[in-house]
């Protein structure tokens, strides 16, 4: 009675049970295909967005004509560092603060670069 019902029962389930492998190696086959394109990127296309984000406010720090204001601000931060303050002690090599580039500079970095 049941004899010709096996076939097709037996076939669902072993449909069944090779679905998870199936969907295993389409994984695999897709994740192999993107770290294939990955690895042609150049690291400049890899940066990340906070990263890129941070790049360029250094850039504009650095590239920034420095007012005759804040030449003076850098100067008092430096021999505060030096010599210390009633509010803060003096610090033994200290960091140099950045110095933005001069405008001489950065036409032969410009020029360098064409």
């Amino acid at each position: 009675v049941y004899a010709s019902d096996f076939a097709p029962s037996w076939a669902g389930a072993i449909s069944i049970d090779l679905l998870p492998a199936i969907l295993v190696l389409i994984l695999a086959v897709a994740h192999s295909a993107i770290r294939q394109e990955a690895q042609l990127l150049e690291p400049a296309e890899k940066i990340t967005a906070a990263e890129m984000m941070r790049a360029v406010s250094l850039y504009k720090r650095m590239t920034d004509e420095p007012s005759p204001q804040d030449d003076d601000e850098i100067e008092e931060k430096r021999t505060a560092a030096r010599t210390g303050t009633d509010d803060e002690p003096a610090v033994e090599g200290s960091p140099k603060l950045v110095q933005p580039i001069d405008l001489e500079q950065r036409k032969r970095i410009e020029e360098s670069r064409k």
